[in-house]
């Protein structure tokens, strides 16, 4: 593109020229049209109308001004909008000069002009062809400009418009004003331009200037440009940067490019980036352009990191990069992606590259020493290989610390939704998992030091969209750790007694240590559960599962303690056989204080059925063992018949009377409260039942029965 957009201006430049000579030849331009436009026609291998009017001055230059020039495209191209028009021209020669066989010319001057370049899908270009005739002699050789002069070129209004007709697209660079001071070979002439880059969509890029000091060789085989400086913005501000370097411009096949001395600072939204080459950087202009880094200097906010590889830009960005540093902090610029998460897509939308990412195909391998994504997302040693295409970023295989631990992920970016979609399988060794909790912006649950597995996928960037939005499913086991917010050693020694169990139903401040704590993983829109809940601490265990929301601020577990022997020794005897050691919890609330009460309806059911397991243990024992004078003695069916016969006219009209009331009551309460009654009356019978089975222990008092708690320390 760079070489054809230089083809074109010289090819604007030369016709006037051409125009101008034949015009000194034929001295009166109006008269001779044809003959003036057969002679460039000749000149450029392509047909040239000369449809306005033109004019000649002969005194002191001889000038020719024309208007409306065309030079038309090769068979094939009848579609498509001609090579160049020419609005109006202007071009001037020194007479005396000529004569001596020198070119001077002095002021030329272009104004609006459009230079349209084409290529067909089997790869014909609107340019081929183009000063055949000259390109075919092979006597011709190289031009010796050592003695051409040409004034000052002054161009208005230029627009480079480059057509896809495959794709439909259009771009352009338009040149709003370009300045070039007398041109001598070997010298250098300062220049200066502004232009704007733009597409189907608009203005892309302006270039507030250019300016720069050219060198042109006398056989123009190659160019030099010093003191390059380069001005450049967005249109709505989002972008504004400035660019320094020399150029070496090798116009041979392919033409070749060495930049040097480059300095790029750019601010974008707010942010500081830069750019600077230790070595020059070479670029191949063919139908690709290929260029290699080596030692480049990025800064990001201050931030070096050094970049070194390769890259070809063609119909399609490709780079194989190699990104090292020390620290990056990416903290500011996740705050700027993520702060328009909340824009909704477009009503059947589906996904598409955001048009900076299209013809992107970047792979680069990362090495740093820690990268900073958030206040909690703390890498180190980032280890990874990247790749971006079509708008996706693959992050595979990717090594860090993270949390305290390590982990290993392969994780994947898409860019074509909004918000950009992401799925990760992290696997996260010894972490600490208070620090992982602590991205939701909420107290943590647990602690300690864990190892995770998980598969997750979400929306957004920022830590709110990813809670809202996060699906996966995974396991976690932890070490050494505790449930926070909740005491359930301060509960199983201070409050589970038999007339307290049901009021138990209050906040147990402090944390819940254990020695072990797994449990799978399960995640809806950011609410997880944790089924297969199973907790071992010091004489004690738990099992259950557990749900975490951490938008809402709730937790909600469902365990099952099951006391060992030390513990269960310290319960009242009537609640230790009622119980067995195993006592249902409901811990729900808010993560930092959560309620912790028991489970009465499952309580109820547990004890009932310890009750009558033993119940029937004791049948089957009392039968094993018969006395040796039953067998002889006649079965009472009397009596039999008279406990068969029993009724409630056997029961105490004060017990049905207190039971009719009971159920009164039980009718006129809501479904809820009437439970929880039942639950309770139950428990009541069931500990007095306890109690009424081991006659030797009916003395003893509750309090009796409790063991004092073990002095604190």
């Amino acid at each position: 593109m760079f070489r054809k957009l230089i083809l074109g201006l010289i090819i604007l430049i030369v016709l006037l020229v051409v125009l101008a000579i034949a015009a000194l030849l034929i001295i009166d331009p109006d008269d001779y049209r044809d003959e003036i436009a057969e002679r460039a026609s000749n000149t450029l291998g392509r047909e040239v109308r000369l449809d306005g009017p033109m004019s000649l001055r002969v005194f002191p230059w001889l000038a020719l001004e024309i208007e409306q020039v065309q030079v038309g495209n090769p068979t094939g191209f009848e579609d498509v909008p001609p090579l160049a028009r020419v609005g109006r021209a202007v071009a001037s020669v020194r007479v005396m000069p000529l004569i001596r066989g020198r070119l001077e010319t002095g002021a030329i001057s272009l104004s609006d002009t459009e230079l349209t370049l084409v290529r067909l899908p089997d790869g014909q270009s609107n340019l081929d062809g183009l000063l055949a005739e000259r390109e075919a002699d092979p006597e011709a050789g190289r031009p010796d400009l050592s003695e051409v002069q040409i004034g000052a070129l002054s161009i208005e209004d230029l627009r480079l418009v480059q057509l896809d007709p495959v794709a439909g697209t259009r771009s352009s660079i338009e040149v709003e004003r370009l300045d070039l001071a007398p041109f001598r070979a070997g010298q250098a002439t300062e220049f200066s331009l502004s232009a704007r880059l733009a597409d189907d969509a608009g203005d892309q890029l302006l270039i507030d200037r250019l300016d720069g000091r050219l060198t042109a060789a006398a056989d123009l085989s190659s160019l030099r440009v010093d003191g390059l400086d380069l001005g450049f913005s967005r249109p709505d501000g989002a972008l504004n940067g400035r660019a320094q370097a020399a150029v070496v411009i090798e116009l041979g096949t392919p033409v070749e490019l060495s930049v040097a001395d480059v300095e790029v600072e750019v601010d974008a939204g707010g942010h500081a980036l830069g750019l600077s080459l230790a070595e020059p950087l070479r670029l191949s202009l063919d139908e690709t352009v290929a260029l290699s880094l080596n030692a480049a200097q990025l800064s990001i906010d201050g931030q070096t990191l050094r970049a070194d590889g390769r890259l070809r830009l063609g119909d399609e960005v490709v780079a194989e990069l190699a990104v090292r540093g020390q620290a990056l902090d990416l903290r500011s610029m996740m705050a700027d992606a993520t702060s328009d998460t909340d824009a909704p897509p477009a009503e059947g939308a589906g996904p598409s590259t955001p048009p900076v990412l299209e013809g992107l195909d970047l792979s680069f391998d990362l090495d740093l020493d820690e990268l900073i994504l958030s206040e909690a997302m703390r890498f180190e040693q980032v280890e990874t290989v990247a790749r971006l295409r079509d708008g996706q970023l693959l992050l595979s295989p990717m090594r860090a610390g993270l949390f305290g631990g390590q982990a290993d992920a392969r994780v994947t970016i898409d860019f074509r939704t909004q918000p950009p979609s992401v799925s990760m399988q992290p696997q996260l060794v010894d972490v600490a998992v208070a620090r992982v909790a602590a991205l939701s912006g909420r107290d943590a649950p647990l602690s300690g030091l864990g190892d995770l597995q998980l598969q997750l996928d979400f929306q957004g960037l920022d830590p709110r969209s990813i809670l809202a939005t996060m699906n996966g499913e995974g396991r976690i086991e932890i070490e050494g750790g505790a449930i926070e917010g909740v005491n359930l050693r301060t509960l199983i020694e201070e409050e589970l007694t038999s007339s307290n169990l049901a009021n138990i139903s209050r906040a147990f401040g402090g944390r819940t240590e254990f020695e072990t704590f797994g449990a799978g993983i399960t995640v809806r829109d950011g609410v997880i559960e944790l089924p297969n809940l199973n907790l071992a601490a010091a004489g004690y265990g738990a099992t259950g599962s557990g749900r975490i929301d951490f938008a809402a601020d709730r937790v909600e577990y469902r365990m099952v303690l099951d006391l060992g022997p030390e513990l269960l020794a310290r319960l009242p005897r009537a609640l230790r056989q009622a119980t067995g050691g195993r006592v249902p919890l409901m811990i729900a609330g808010s993560v930092a204080a959560p309620t912790l009460s028991v489970d009465l309806e499952r309580f109820v059911q547990d004890a009932g059925r310890n009750l009558l397991e033993e119940q029937l243990r004791r049948a089957l024992e009392d039968r094993q063992e018969p006395r040796d004078d039953e067998a002889d003695q006649p079965r009472d069916s009397g009596q039999d018949g008279e406990r068969e016969g029993a009724s409630d006219a056997d029961v105490p009209e004060t017990d049905r009377s207190g039971a009719a009331e009971d159920s009164e009551a039980e009718t006129s309460e809501p479904p809820p409260e009437r439970r929880e009654r039942t639950s309770q009356l139950l428990l009541r019978t069931l500990l007095e039942r306890s109690r009424d089975d081991t006659p030797e222990e009916e003395a003893e008092s509750e309090d009796e029965a409790t063991p004092e708690p073990p002095p604190r320390p």
